[in-house]
C-alpha cells in the first residue's frame, strides 16, 4: 500500500490562507450559504455567478465504487481517524482565526474568507462521537470542493496517504455505525475501521 508520511504531506499540500479578493464573485452555493446564516445582508457589489443549486447527489459514492484502487487521505479527530477521497481534498491549510455565526448549529462553528471564497467550518467531532472538543485542539482545516462550494473540516492531525483495493472497503455500513450518516465507507485496516467521510453529507448539513 502505497502511503506519504504526514511530514511529506505537510510540506506538500499545507499552506497559509493567502490574502483575500475582495472584488470577487460569490458562487451560487455561497450565496444560498450566507442567506441562510446571515440574512439578506449581501453586499450590493457581488456578482452571483453559477447555476441554481441541485440537492448532492449520489454520485460520489457511485463513482469512487466504481475504481478498482480508492485513494484518501487521512485525518485524526481525537481517538478517531476519517478520509477524504483524494481528489475531494482542493489543499490543507493551518488552522486560522474564523468568524462566529450565532444562528449556526453547534458543529458549524464559524466561516473564512480564502481567497474570496465563503468557507464554512465544520466541527465533525459531535457528530462522530456526540460530544464537544475544545476548538483550540484543532490544528489544521481541510478544505473540501463541491462543485462552487467549499467546506473546511477541523482536524487534529494528517495520518496518512491511503491507496485502497476496492476489496478492503465496506459500503454497506447502515448497521455499524452512526455519525449522523456522514460517513459513507469504511476502510478496514489491521482490525481498524477508518469512516470515509461523504462530501455530499456534509454540503446537506450545511445548506439543509
Amino acid at each position: 500500500m502505497d502511503r506519504k508520511t504526514p511530514e511529506q504531506y505537510l510540506k506538500e499540500h499545507v499552506i497559509l490562507p493567502e490574502e483575500a479578493d475582495k472584488n470577487g464573485s460569490y458562487s451560487s452555493y455561497e450565496l444560498e450559504f450566507i442567506k441562510k446564516y446571515l440574512g439578506e445582508k449581501v453586499p450590493s457589489v457581488i456578482d452571483v455567478e453559477g447555476q441554481k443549486i441541485a440537492q448532492p447527489s449520489k454520485q460520489i459514492k457511485q463513482d469512487i465504487k466504481a475504481l478498482d484502487i480508492v485513494q484518501l487521505v487521512g485525518f485524526g479527530i481525537g481517538d478517531r481517524e476519517i478520509a477524504f477521497p483524494i481528489n475531494h481534498v482542493q489543499e490543507v491549510i493551518k488552522m486560522v482565526s474564523y468568524t462566529s455565526l450565532p444562528s449556526s448549529p453547534p458543529y458549524v462553528i464559524g466561516v473564512i474568507n480564502l481567497r474570496n471564497n465563503i468557507v464554512p467550518l465544520l466541527d465533525l467531532y459531535p457528530l462522530i462521537c456526540d460530544e464537544f472538543k475544545d476548538v483550540e485542539e484543532y490544528k489544521f482545516i481541510v478544505i473540501c470542493s463541491f462543485r462552487d462550494f467549499k467546506i473546511g473540516v477541523l482536524v487534529e492531525r494528517i495520518t496518512t496517504m491511503h491507496k485502497v483495493p476496492q476489496k478492503d472497503l465496506e459500503w454497506n455500513i447502515d448497521a455499524q455505525i452512526g455519525a449522523s450518516g456522514i460517513v459513507m465507507g469504511l476502510i478496514k485496516k489491521k482490525g481498524k475501521l477508518i469512516g470515509i467521510v461523504d462530501i455530499n453529507k456534509l454540503v446537506e448539513i450545511v445548506m439543509g
